[in-house]
């Protein structure tokens, strides 16, 4: 099928690379195997088949988009010092004189994460990551975990039943999208860095549409 620069596809996301400007969205579990490459700049002409009323068409921030969380809701297992918030961790956020542009864990290891509990249960397609705003702190390498409660978390698996271990950033400016293998439904969010480049720091946000207005 293709609709002007619009494609649907057999397959998945997870086997397939979109051109550059477009964002890959796979049909949700349970409906015939399907992806389509979707124009972030013009999501309201994206429609492809099977056309369900369950599908993430057009994905937007749930962080910082159009209705933001408030800072209480972005959480983490640590912090480094009262600069190093999780709160401060909104994707593009810059350092000032009080603040740091990015949250930092305050160990270095696996055991860390940064929670988002959102406004309402989504439909969650995808994570943008980016590293520290003043330091040349990001992560590389990465874990999801979700939760329709934000009591019981589920991992993000790949094919073959594994935890999915997502590529993250190369620098710590530029913004790195992620899709999942399929939507999820959560009320709660976890990164799990689980590798770095000099030390566990990010900026952060996540793909996906509200439930309410997939209806």
């Amino acid at each position: 099928m293709e609709m002007g620069d619009i494609k649907g596809y057999l397959g998945s996301c997870m086997d397939h690379t979109c051109p550059a400007g477009t964002i890959c969205v796979s049909a949700p579990s349970g409906t015939m195997a399907r992806y389509s490459c979707l124009q972030q700049d013009n999501c309201s002409i994206a429609m492809f088949c099977p056309a369900t009323s369950d599908i993430c068409v057009c994905p937007m921030y749930l962080v910082n988009g159009q209705e933001p969380v408030s800072n209480a809701q972005i959480t983490a297992s640590s912090f480094f010092a009262s600069s190093y918030v999780p709160s401060n961790a909104r994707l593009n956020a810059v350092t000032t004189e009080t603040k740091c542009g990015g949250w930092a864990a305050i160990n270095n290891d696996e055991h860390q994460y940064i929670q988002v509990q959102f406004n309402g249960l989504n439909n969650v397609v995808g994570v943008a990551l980016q590293g520290r705003h003043d330091y040349d702190q990001f992560v590389t390498a990465y874990k999801v975990f979700y939760s329709g409660d934000c009591v019981d978390f589920s991992t993000i698996l790949d094919t073959n039943g594994n935890d999915m271990v997502f590529n993250g950033n190369t620098d710590k400016d530029t913004i790195v999208t992620s899709m999942l293998p399929s939507d999820v439904t959560a009320l709660c969010v976890r990164l799990n860095p689980v590798k770095w480049n000099e030390h566990i720091s990010l900026r952060f946000d996540i793909l996906g549409c509200p439930i309410r207005k997939l209806n």
